[in-house]
């Protein structure tokens, strides 16, 4: 839970009179902390975007072959569509240059 809290965003924000008290409320009646709450209804507002039909395609049959299966799928994709350039150049975040 900790590297989970690390790696999230922060924001601050300034509440209008009495909000605070009405999200602590809401929050002790749903048995929530604050910021529980506070995000259960920002998901609610702000879904996040769903895949085109595209996208879900390849996540479904992704999603029905073996871990090992992907694995190889995505190295080779990788292989084939990604420079070491554009991993030196940040367009592949988190990935390191074979160099």
């Amino acid at each position: 839970m900790d590297e989970k809290r690390q790696l999230a965003d922060k924001f601050m924000l300034r509440l209008p009179n009495g909000m605070r008290e009405r999200i602590k409320g809401a929050a002790e009646e749903n048995g929530r902390s604050m910021n529980a709450e506070i995000v259960r209804v920002l998901e609610r507002e702000f879904p996040p975007p769903q895949p085109d039909s595209e996208t879900q395609a390849l996540l479904d049959t992704l999603d029905a072959m073996p871990k090992e299966a992907v694995l190889d799928f995505l190295n080779d994709w990788l292989s084939k569509n990604v420079s070491d350039q554009d991993i030196e150049d940040g367009i592949v975040p988190g990935v390191r240059s074979k160099k």
